[in-house]
């Protein structure tokens, strides 16, 4: 079961990161950039990308990678 899961994770993973499409933090919307700040204020380097219309935020919170859309 743990090895299913385990499967389906990467698959998901690797999908993702193929139909992703980084972007600069100037093409981002103010009040995106804004929501994130409010919600990790501590967070100081951000990857930017888009995937399927939505802004997925990528970047390190205490030592562990994070990505929010």
């Amino acid at each position: 079961m743990k090895k299913t899961i385990a499967t389906i994770l990467a698959m998901w993973f690797i999908t993702t990161c193929i139909f992703a499409q980084k972007i600069t933090a100037d093409k981002v919307p103010a009040n995106v950039k804004a929501k994130l700040t409010a919600l990790y204020p501590k967070v100081s380097t951000v990857k930017w990308e888009m995937e399927k219309g939505n802004y997925e935020a990528g970047f390190s919170l205490e030592k562990v990678e994070t990505s929010v859309v």
